[in-house]
Formats: structure tokens, C-alpha cells, sequence
């Protein structure tokens, strides 16, 4: 199936509407989602329709001009439970107009990725969840809040080892092998 997807993508341009996660996070995500849920999405890529179809609300956060108006011309073209922010790095982590425990999954695959970890962890319902994309590239940990170790660090200080599921596999769109990390929040007991 990856080298169908491929082959549609590099020679015929076909673009599908979904993430470009690995298949086994793309279905584990799946199973979690529910029409109900808020979602908070770091990085406006494809995920966003697909997650949209399946939650009640996608609030996408991006820092790209470009990329923002690409993607807002998705949005115009019928997805109605989606709002998508274009802000500057200085700003890209920022959501203090979210209440606490309002967001039920996040998606971190942006920018500044220690720093909207941080920022994103007290938004977080209990029992919610934050997926990081691409967790393998290597990089070393820093307290600046931007690389993914420190995103990753923030991720490991707050959920128990046993509430980490690391996928990794091919990507939907591409032969490149991938990794991702799903963090689930302790439910309150």
C-alpha cells in the first residue's frame, strides 16, 4: 500500500486527505478520536481534514504564511468545525485564551515543539492526549523549548512510562521510515 501511495503522489500528484503519520498511529488515533472532541493541532498539515471528519472541533495553529494560506483554502471549502491561526514563532505556542483541561487531543508536529508542549500540558483534559510527529529525528536535548527532545522530556515528566505508545513505520505519503509518540494524561480517579 505505501508504494501505491507513493507512485499516486511523486507521478500522478495525488494528494490524500489524511495525515502523513505512520498506518499503525494513523489507526490508533483513529480508535481514540471521537465526535466530541477539542483539538488542538501545532503545524496545519494534512491531519487536518482527516481529524476534522472525526472530532468536533480542530482549532490548527500555524506559523508559515504560505503554508496558512494553502491550507485555508481547504478550510474555506467546507470544513466548518476548523479555525486556523497564523501567528509568528514569537507568539506560536500561546494558548492562553484556551481554558485549562478544555483540549481533549493535541497534535504537536510544529514549530517550537518544547515550548508548545509546555504550553499545551495544563490544557489538557484527564484521560486526554497529545500525539508528537516525528519523534526519531535526532536531536540533542535543550531547555530552549524548541527541538523535540525537549518536547519530549516535558511529555515524559508528566505521563507515566505506560501511558507512551512510540509507533514507527512508513509514512503514508512517503518510503521514509517515521516515529511517533502517543502520551496519554492519567485519567482523574
Amino acid at each position: 500500500m505505501v508504494i501505491q501511495r507513493v507512485i499516486a503522489r511523486t507521478v500522478f500528484g495525488k494528494l490524500y486527505r489524511e495525515p502523513w503519520w505512520t498506518f499503525c498511529v494513523k489507526r490508533r488515533v483513529d480508535a481514540v478520536l471521537t465526535a466530541d472532541m477539542n483539538l488542538v493541532v501545532f503545524g496545519s498539515g494534512r491531519s487536518k481534514a482527516w481529524l476534522a471528519q472525526r472530532t468536533g472541533s480542530v482549532r490548527s495553529i500555524e506559523d508559515n504564511r504560505e503554508w496558512h494560506s494553502r491550507v485555508r483554502q481547504n478550510i474555506d471549502a467546507g470544513l466548518k468545525n476548523v479555525s486556523l491561526d497564523l501567528r509568528p514563532l514569537e507568539d506560536y505556542a500561546n494558548v492562553d485564551d484556551i481554558p485549562d483541561e478544555a483540549v481533549d487531543f493535541c497534535v504537536v508536529d510544529g514549530a517550537v515543539r518544547g515550548r508548545c508542549v509546555t504550553a499545551i500540558i495544563p490544557k489538557i483534559k484527564p484521560g486526554g492526549w497529545v500525539y508528537l510527529d516525528n519523534s526519531a529525528k535526532d536531536a540533542p536535548e535543550a531547555e530552549d523549548g524548541v527541538n523535540l527532545r525537549s518536547a519530549e522530556a516535558a511529555l515524559r515528566r508528566m505521563v507515566k512510562e505506560d501511558d507512551i505508545e512510540t509507533f514507527t513505520g512508513f509514512t503514508i505519503g512517503s518510503l521514509n521510515t517515521h516515529q511517533g509518540m502517543l502520551f496519554r494524561f492519567a485519567p482523574k480517579s
